[in-house]
């Protein structure tokens, strides 16, 4: 029933795949009734059991020994040592199981068990060992001065050396372990650890102390250990200071550093004055980190050379003043100095590094090395040089490698001849002397073994390596498209040396992987090889490796290289795709050598003149950016974007940009400068930017820069490489990217200023994408009809005017370049007819306020010269008006003026219009004439009779005036008088001169009584400063 295919089945659930080995077919033979054999007993076999058992002294140990025979067996057990097993408590219990019920040390020892039966004379044996454990046991003592102290004991400041001894026994042997006051005792050079004795299951170790000093008292503990237990032992150390002691020495210095020697300098302590003492120094020094012992060296001088010494080696030196006192025998040694580390030059390194040749090829040579220790190269490693030759020739070819390099690949070589190579390293001090004996590592190149036939059946790989990642190498394939159905897994394989080797898996359907925490500056070879599930298949497709070197680590230097003219490029194409792509495209420049990387070097100029932008520079002398004043001026030898050979000024990039990989893209890969997104500091940053370099390495011939900056120039070198060989760089291939829009700008703000004004403000955009020329407002309150404003591009605030208040308006800003209009950045303006808080005060509310003012004074004065007037007409005689409104003007003395008042009463309004005479409202006076007037209005009916009055016909000055009616006397004018307030002083004055003028008039003869009207005006026409006679009032 047991015949049958077996199969065994693996499940990886990481990859979610399941493998079945092949099948393997159980046949079970059945012996026939006539076989002879058939009743005969197998050959008896031991069960398997443990083949080592443990147990501690004391402790009941148990060795099994057990067999499948049906038949009574029979054991045997003996020991290895062929020593006698006792027979005190050990007994056998079982089938055959040895069983201790004690464990002693000596039982320790390996076993044999054999099992023989009465069927098989021959006995089965299997060996069983048994470890006895036994927990660790310490002892101590202490040497000081050649002779065994107590271990609670002094001895004296500046004793040569104190030993203490610790001996540990246990099963297994213990590990001893030191310790000064409960904390390990560091090595150094007066601390010194040496193994006396070590046996199986004992062990005996020293620790000296030399040059005792006072800070060496404590309790010194020896600590012994094993998987059973722990035990220790303690010792006090306790150091006896004089007090007498002298100070240590100051101001230590070094002088003079060689790659064996150090010169020390020191002054005296201050304590050590003129004395008859002898005073010397004793001067120590050994190597830090090292077990070296501790050197030192007596001196009365101030100086001493340390001599001897190993190159580029760290010493701790220290110097102790010691002074003997005429009176005392022994010297008084003092306390320490502080230490002082100081290093050894650099010197040739003692040895060349041992070379491992491997032909890679018919004609490319791989040479690994490793790198020399420390104290083998004494000195860090600072160069290395391959060198090879044909075998016996005398002259011999160079290459110069990164000092951590640890491989190199040597091409173009002679297939089936014989090459001798080797490596050169130096340090600061230079390579070794007498490199012509130096030997050489042989080898004979494999002859040419072609087959193109299987071309068809490779798998593509590529391999990039980017800047902002240099440690990390791209790895991507392709394979058949007929072949992918059959894929389970791809197996990547990739090393830096021949002995390193890494190796990762991916699932079916990955076409790329990323190969990180790689070395800088290394190169690796990397080689993809696919796992089909037909095993038919896979053996006739052909795996392929490419090798690339990664970048080294900024912000290093990249390494020098010396060029060669054996590889190189040719047909190197550059095209501008748009504003943030070029296009590269290139071919080896020899057919023979193919070089296994490129290296692409971009430099970026920075950004370039728009030629929309030229036209401003004749009229607007301040065309650039505020963050692009005071650039450098540089001529661009490429034509830009426009095509045009101008000369541009070089404007400061706008943001920090790296370059790394995005993908792939129609057979090509990206190279990405990544973009800086913070824009504050974006004139600083451009600066720093502008002529920064990037790199990246790639195995293809076509290579597309994405994620530009847009108008900005660059320059593009392509170096082809191999990892021992770099080409002469290409010529520098210069491309400027098309020109973009902006963004949109940010920090978009409004505040009113009055009902119908608005100010926006905003900040420039984080992306210009060009060069800024101008930024366009528009607004509208329906966003149907739009109003436009074009501010200046170094201006970044304007001023809206005749909004319609308590309206909403939307406003739109947005950068203008060369390519068009950008983004709009949109905010919501709406001003309220009155505005809250304290509003801006324009100069339209200030003028008609003022002039509010004014009008409004002006009416106070009106009001209140009219209210006086009408106070005065009241006290005043009656005028006489003629029928048009005005009328004549009267003297004192009785004469009218020769000429008439033009004025009318509309326009020249006199307070004293206001009313008429008592007499002559009952009469209609106008022009027209009325009853008991004249046909020019004058009312017949004086108000006042000339006959009172008495003129004097000698006073007449010509026949033109007219007297005055009757009944106006002197007297009746000084009543009037008496009527009017003394406070009205202008009245007084002018009624006054009325009642003491002179009677002028001495005849009536020419007197025309109808020509004659009151009146209280003054004539215009009248002498102004009083030469005349002055008006008066007729009452």
């Amino acid at each position: 029933m047991d015949a049958g295919v077996y199969r065994c089945t693996a499940v990886n659930s990481v990859l979610d795949k399941t493998f079945i080995s092949p099948g393997g077919y159980l046949t079970v033979e059945v012996p026939s009734p006539d076989d002879d054999t058939q009743d005969q007993p197998l050959r008896p076999t031991l069960l398997a059991v443990p083949s080592k058992v443990e147990a501690k002294v004391g402790h009941r140990a148990v060795l099994e020994c057990i067999t499948d025979v049906i038949y009574t067996p029979r054991f045997l057990w003996s020991r290895l040592d062929e020593r006698s097993i006792r027979t005190d408590g050990v007994v056998i219990r079982g089938q055959g199981s040895l069983v201790f019920q004690k464990v002693q040390e000596q039982d320790a020892t390996v076993y044999n068990c054999s099992v023989v039966t009465k069927h098989h004379k021959e006995s089965v044996t299997q060996m069983i060992e048994l470890s006895v454990l036994k927990a660790p046991q310490t002892r101590m003592n202490v040497t000081a001065r050649n002779s065994k102290v107590p271990v609670f004991t002094s001895v004296g400041n500046g004793e040569s050396i104190v030993r203490i001894n610790c001996a540990a026994e246990g099963l297994p042997i213990p590990e001893i372990h030191w310790f000064k006051d409960g904390l390990p005792i560091p090595l150094s050079g007066r601390h010194h650890r040496g193994t006396l004795t070590k046996e199986k299951n004992f062990t005996e170790e020293q620790l000296a102390i030399a040059n005792i000093m006072s800070k060496d008292r404590g309790i010194y503990q020896c600590v012994a250990k094993n998987r059973v237990g722990v035990a220790s032992e303690g010792f006090l150390l306790n150091v006896d200071i004089p007090s007498n002691m002298p100070q240590p020495p100051v101001n230590i210095m070094v002088r003079e550093t060689s790659h064996k020697e150090i010169l020390v300098a020191w002054s005296p302590p201050p304590s050590v004055g003129e004395t008859e003492d002898v005073v010397g120094y004793i001067v120590h020094y050994f190597e830090v980190g090292s077990m070296g012992k501790e050197k030192q060296y007596l001196t009365n001088n101030t100086f001493f050379r340390l001599e001897k010494l190993r190159a580029y080696t760290n010493y701790s030196i220290y110097i102790r003043t010691f002074v003997i006192f005429q009176d005392q025998g022994d010297p008084v040694i003092g306390e320490p100095s502080g230490p002082l580390i100081w290093r050894t030059h650099a010197y040739y390194p003692l040895r060349l590094p041992q070379v491992t040749l491997k032909a890679l090829s018919p004609n490319t040579l791989l040479v690994t090395w490793k790198q020399l220790k420390l104290e083998e190269a004494r000195g860090p490693i600072t160069k290395q040089v391959v060198q090879w030759r044909r075998k016996d020739n005398h002259y011999y070819q160079s290459k110069d490698v990164v000092p951590t390099a640890t491989e190199c690949e040597i091409i173009e070589l002679m297939p089936n001849k014989r090459y001798e190579a080797r490596v050169l390293v130096g340090t600061e001090a230079g390579y070794p002397p007498h490199n012509e004996r130096r030997p050489w590592g042989l080898i004979r190149m494999p002859k040419v073994d072609l087959n193109p036939g299987l071309q068809d059946m490779r798998i593509a790989v590529h391999l990039s390596v980017f800047n902002n990642k240099p440690t990390e190498i791209l790895v991507e394939w392709e394979l058949n498209a007929n072949l992918l159905p059959d894929v389970f897994l791809y197996e990547v394989t990739y090393n830096n040396t021949p002995e390193e080797s890494h190796l990762k898996h991916t699932e079916a359907s990955a076409t790329s992987l990323v190969l990180s925490q790689l070395e800088p500056e290394t190169c690796y070879t990397v080689k993809v090889e696919p796992q089909f599930n037909n095993q038919e298949e896979r053996e006739g497709v052909m795996s392929m490796s490419r090798t690339i070197c990664t970048l080294q680590v900024p912000p290093d230097v990249p390494s020098p290289r010396k060029y060669t003219d054996k590889i190189g490029t040719r047909k190197v194409k550059v095209k501008v795709l748009n504003t943030t792509s070029i296009l590269l495209t290139w071919r080896p420049k020899r057919k023979r050598m193919t070089p296994d990387f490129f290296t692409i070097e971009v430099t970026s100029l920075g950004k370039q003149m728009s030629a929309k932008a030229i036209p401003f520079l004749s009229h607007t002398p301040d065309v650039l950016d505020g963050d692009d004043q005071g650039a450098n001026e540089q001529h661009f030898d490429g034509q830009g974007s426009s095509g045009l050979d101008i000369k541009v000024q070089d404007i400061r990039n706008e943001s920090e940009r790296s370059f790394h990989h995005d993908g792939l893209v129609d057979n090509h890969q990206d190279f990405h400068p990544q973009e800086l997104e913070d824009m504050s500091g974006e004139g600083a940053r451009n600066e720093r930017e502008k002529g920064s370099v990037q790199y990246m390495r790639v195995t293809r011939r076509r290579v597309v820069l994405t994620n530009l900056l847009p108008l900005h120039g660059y320059m593009i070198v392509i170096t082809a490489s191999t990892p021992t060989l770099t080409g002469t760089p290409s010529r520098p291939h210069h491309a400027t990217t098309l020109e973009g829009v902006p963004s949109g700008p940010v920090n978009v703000s409004w505040s009113a200023v009055s009902p119908k004004d608005a100010v926006l403000t905003w900040s420039r955009p984080h992306h210009i994408n060009g060069q800024l020329l101008s930024y366009l407002v528009t607004y509208s309150h329906d966003q149907l009809e739009w109003k436009n404003q074009t501010v200046e591009h170094h201006h970044t605030t304007t001023e809206i005017q005749d909004l319609v208040s308590n309206t909403n308006y939307t406003l739109r800003v947005a950068g203008v370049t060369g390519a068009g209009l950008g983004a709009y950045t949109t905010v919501y303006v709406y001003i309220r007819a009155t505005l809250v808080g304290s509003p801006h005060i324009s100069t339209e509310f200030i003028v008609i306020s003022g002039v509010s003012l004014l009008a409004a004074m002006t009416c106070v004065v009106v009001v209140v010269l009219c209210l006086r007037m009408v106070r005065l007409r009241q006290t005043s005689a009656a005028a006489t008006f003629q029928g048009n409104g005005t009328c004549r003007m009267v003297y004192a003395n009785g004469v009218k003026a020769l000429g008439r008042d033009h004025g009318t009463e509309v326009n020249n309004y006199k307070p004293m219009l206001a009313s008429l005479p008592p007499a002559t409202q009952n009469h209609h006076l106008d022009t027209k004439g009325g009853p008991g007037s004249r046909d020019d209005g004058v009312v017949t009916n004086c108000l006042l009779d000339a006959n009172l009055v008495r003129i004097n016909e000698a006073d007449v000055p010509n026949e033109n005036v007219e007297p005055l009616r009757d009944h106006v006397t002197p007297k009746n004018v000084e009543d009037s008088l008496d009527d009017i307030d003394d406070d009205d002083d202008a009245s007084s004055r002018l009624l006054q001169n009325v009642s003491t003028a002179e009677p002028v008039f001495s005849s009536l003869k020419d007197l025309d009584p109808k020509s004659i009207c009151e009146s209280t005006q003054v004539d215009p026409n009248s002498p102004k400063d009083g030469a005349g006679a002055a008006p008066a009032i007729v009452s």
